[in-house]
């Protein structure tokens, strides 16, 4: 098969593109930075963290002193800490890391009608998109993790593991627990952000429960065909046809098949838009948390 004179691989992009941004849409799927505002200059109470975030993070408010530095003749903005550094990269990375699966999860939505029944992993896109998707989701949720142990233990994630092992607090490698600490921190204290903190543990949790959920999909879809293949090389028996064959039921069987598939892939696709959601919502919790404690205590650089 030769390509089209008319189909370049620029105008395919284009075209894919325009239709998952379309897919997106209608699964109120947006980019990070769509969240926190309902005008150009209205901020949106309920996302208000990332109304925060994309105008007043730490990476903004250093990268503006820099500006100011190089073209204002300020002073010359003071180092990051090495927490700092790493709560920066950290919410940096967070955000490639959630616009990347969100495309990938406009390409599940475009590829879901083309997968088959008898093909799962096999053959097609949709399965290469999910396990793609589940697993920038899963990078996702570790780099958010980061960016709020930096914000609140003022430490990068190894050192708080570190830590908390040698203080014996609760298994620190759980996904939830920084979040549960924080929340027990919080009340303690009655620092401000007191909603976010108590908030946050049960967001934590689900994440937990997908980052799991994720590691069987992924597994499950990726070995699939040498399943099969090991369940037909066990068989004794060869199937045989009945005298009493019921062409009927043959046709109820398989269009039942093919009924409890279409819930499998649509339950999949559901799985990796709630997860997106969620984390947009545990973001603008974590994004409220880190500016609140940064101005409070000053952190941000002089």
């Amino acid at each position: 098969m030769t390509d089209s004179p008319h189909l370049s691989p620029k105008i395919a992009n284009k075209y894919v593109r325009e239709k998952i941004e379309n897919l997106l849409q209608g699964r109120d799927i947006y980019p990070l930075n769509r969240y926190g505002w309902t005008g150009p200059d209205t901020y949106d109470d309920e996302m208000i963290g990332h109304a925060i975030w994309q105008t007043d993070s730490l990476y903004f408010r250093f990268l503006d002193e820099h500006f100011s530095a190089t073209h204002a003749n300020g002073p010359a903005p003071a180092a990051l800490e090495p927490w700092q550094q790493f709560l920066v990269t950290s919410g940096g990375d967070f955000e490639g890391l959630i616009e990347a699966a969100r495309l990938s999860i406009g390409l599940v939505l475009f590829q879901c009608v083309t997968t088959e029944r008898d093909h799962y992993a096999e053959d097609s896109l949709f399965q290469v998109h999910l396990i793609s998707s589940m697993v920038l989701l899963g990078s996702a949720s570790d780099r958010l993790r980061d960016l709020f142990i930096a914000a609140v233990f003022k430490k990068d994630t190894d050192q708080y593991v570190k830590d908390s092992i040698r203080d014996k607090k609760r298994h620190p490698t759980w996904y939830n627990a920084p979040f549960l600490e924080a929340a027990v921190f919080a009340r303690e204290d009655a620092l401000h952000g007191r909603e976010s903190f108590a908030l946050l543990p049960a967001f934590a949790y689900r994440i937990h429960e997908l980052r799991e959920l994720r590691n069987k999909v992924v597994h499950k879809t990726a070995t699939e065909l040498g399943r099969h293949q090991r369940d037909f090389a066990k068989k004794r028996v060869p199937d045989r046809v009945t005298e009493d064959f019921s062409y009927e039921e043959m046709i109820a069987y398989q269009s039942q098949l093919d009924a409890d598939y279409r819930k499998r892939i649509n339950d999949d696709v559901d799985t990796i838009v709630s997860w997106y959601e969620l984390l947009i919502e545990t973001s603008n919790h974590v994004f409220i948390i880190e500016n609140t404690l940064r101005r409070l205590k000053s952190d941000t650089p002089k």
